[in-house]
């Protein structure tokens, strides 16, 4: 068992004990290579937050999911998980329900969709998007989305 499978079950239960009445745990990934893993938690039957729990940074920062540092003690995590669930939801659209099954149909058909780091790696794949950051507008970043046939 690696260090990072060693603290899941204690941020899944810390977690649990944060939760109000109607939020549940929605999802949770397995702890990847690196020791990081992800929950996704439901609220209201329209808002998500995705948590990030690791001993790291993440690679790539500008992400809008918070990294929470799973090394420290009990309560301390639960400081931070509180802190992390008041801080503003995602409200869950029908937009954000189609980009999901595109992405679900795109999986089916061994479509790929790769960030921009790998395309500027020139590591192409064939029938792949790529997320390209073009600029950033006003403090939001625009990005298109190249496409490897």
């Amino acid at each position: 068992m690696s260090r990072s499978e060693e603290y899941y079950d204690k941020v899944l239960s810390t977690l649990g004990e944060c939760l109000h009445k109607d939020e549940v745990i929605l999802a949770k990934s397995p702890v990847g290579c690196k020791g990081s893993f992800y929950v996704a938690v439901f609220r209201d039957k329209y808002y998500y937050k995705v948590l990030r729990f690791s001993d790291h940074k993440a690679a790539v920062p500008y992400l809008a999911i918070p990294t929470i540092d799973y090394t420290v003690s009990r309560s301390v995590l639960r400081a931070r998980i509180e802190k992390a669930l008041n801080e503003p939801w995602v409200r869950f659209t029908f937009e954000s329900f189609y980009a999901l099954k595109v992405i679900e149909k795109w999986a089916e058909h061994r479509v790929s969709i790769f960030y921009e780091r790998a395309y500027k790696q020139k590591k192409y794949h064939k029938h792949s998007f790529y997320l390209i950051e073009d600029y950033a507008l006003e403090g939001k970043r625009i990005y298109s989305l190249l496409v490897s046939i």
